[in-house]
């Protein structure tokens, strides 16, 4: 029986995959110690016939070629492989990655010890034809396997992102679980349920994997010894932002965890430094800052919230009304987290789906908030009820700015990498806010209790060409 299973999924690319093939002939692990599973998933060519026409590969490797009639996703193809594997150790290896001659023995040593969900170190991970050119030049032997390899170490735009990204320490690593080079014991990969592949396309289902192998006690760990270089092939950038931005509500939604939150909201790379602060922005927030004390002195609020079936309160239920509904959801940092009912999160996700609530209140929370991320509370709220509404004042102890700590690490912070394809407000003016009441406060309160209805202010994006191009007003 192997100690190893390799799957490698394989959708078209065949030139990719006898390369990849080929690389695994020269692994320092003995032969007889791994085997190759390639799940065909439907591809053009006959994957099974073209290896079997390699020269020595099937003399070389213990090698299965399984076809799927149909494509199943990436997700179902390597659960496929994964389910036919004899191996303790399964390796998920991408069908464009060219494995370094000590990957597999690297594997297995980093799962000795401990099982861990391992990421191992690959080259130039994001590279096309044309960046490849750009930035390396000419395309380089890919059956030399030392000489490249020996080369790719000279390049520092081939360097793994990784090698820096994911540390023993890293909040949100399991977000760093990425499918081109990682292993994973068998018996706990099926533990968890393998792959969802309920995701509609491929991205971010590796994400969800890494989520569930971390909450099932496996951690993420980075193993550089475990090597393997991308093959660079084309990719249409910018689809590919958008499906993993679709695939990131679809596992917040699957997984509504603060950690997860951070992670969809400003990026996998932010969030290692946003986790944290976030936690210690909400372990020193004065929970009577986000309550609802004085909410029965606006009568138009209090008439919405009754005539609401389904509100969802994003800051804090404590002293809510007797004589009002109960929210159908409450989402705020001092929240603890219950099944679909209460949520222990920012705000800036939120579980539902597009116009599920009938109403969003926003309590005095989002004046702790910076600015930036208040605007993504509101824009969130906006996604998911047919009116919000935003207090002031109503809360028993109202912040009169935003949290200093907080704002200093979101500056940075919230900036994800993706902003300059999916829209994310920044200002207040970005909104209208529309007077609905206003209560006058008793001698001892700082300020008048009032309520605001919002309306996002249309804001599209431009190009500078297109101001130098044609006058504007």
């Amino acid at each position: 029986m192997p100690d190893v299973s390799v799957v490698i999924p394989a959708h078209n690319r065949p030139d990719e995959l006898l390369r990849t093939l080929r690389s695994l002939t020269f692994q320092s692990l003995p032969a007889d110690a791994f085997e190759v599973i390639v799940v065909d998933d439907g591809s053009r060519d006959d994957m099974a016939a073209l290896c079997e026409a390699e020269r020595g590969l099937a003399d070389a490797i213990d090698l299965r070629v399984v076809r799927n009639p149909e494509s199943l996703g990436a997700a179902g193809a390597r659960n496929r492989g994964a389910a036919l594997a004899a191996g303790k150790v399964l390796v998920f290896l991408d069908v464009d990655c060219v494995a370094h001659p000590d990957l597999l023995t690297a594997h297995l040593a980093a799962q000795a010890t401990r099982p861990i969900a391992a990421c191992g170190y690959t080259y130039g991970r994001e590279l096309t034809p044309e960046t490849w050119a750009l930035r390396v030049g000419a395309a380089w032997d890919w059956h030399a396997i030392d000489e490249v390899f020996t080369r790719a170490e000279s390049h520092e735009v081939l360097r793994d992102p990784l090698d820096e990204l994911l540390s023993p320490d890293s909040h949100g690593a399991w977000a760093f679980f990425w499918t081109h080079n990682v292993s994973v014991p068998r018996d706990a990969f099926h533990t968890v349920g393998g792959f969802d592949e309920s995701f509609p396309v491929k991205g971010v289902e590796d994400m969800e994997l890494g989520l569930r192998l971390g909450l099932a006690g496996l951690a993420t760990r980075f193993v550089p010894t475990a090597r393997a270089l991308h093959q660079p092939h084309e990719r249409a950038r910018h689809r590919d932002l958008l499906r993993d931005r679709r695939n990131e509500f679809l596992l917040f939604t699957r997984h509504p965890l603060f950690e997860v939150e951070a992670v969809c909201s400003f990026d996998l790379l932010n969030a290692r430094t946003v986790i944290p602060a976030l936690d210690a922005f909400t372990a020193r927030l004065d929970p009577r800052s986000l309550d609802t004390a004085r909410l029965s002195a606006l009568p138009a609020a209090t008439k919405a919230i009754a005539e609401a079936e389904r509100t969802v309160l994003i800051g804090s239920s404590a002293a809510w009304p007797r004589d009002l509904p109960r929210p159908a959801w409450t989402v705020g940092p001092t929240e603890a987290s219950s099944a679909d009912t209460s949520y222990r999160l920012i705000g800036t996700r939120l579980p539902l789906a597009d116009r599920q609530a009938d109403l969003a209140v926003i309590t005095d929370y989002w004046r702790a908030l910076p600015e930036a991320t208040a605007c993504r509370v509101l824009d969130e709220a906006l996604r998911c009820a047919a009116r919000v509404m935003v207090l002031c004042d109503v809360s028993t102890a109202p912040h009169r700015s935003p949290d200093p700590e907080l704002s200093a690490a979101l500056g940075p912070g919230d900036r994800p990498y993706w902003e300059h394809t999916v829209a994310v407000p920044r200002e207040f003016q970005q909104f209208r806010f529309i007077g609905l009441d206003r209560a006058e406060p008793p001698q001892e309160h700082a300020g008048a209790s009032r309520s605001f209805e919002i309306e996002a202010v249309d804001w599209p994006l431009t190009r500078l060409s297109d101001l130098t191009a044609h006058r504007t007003e």
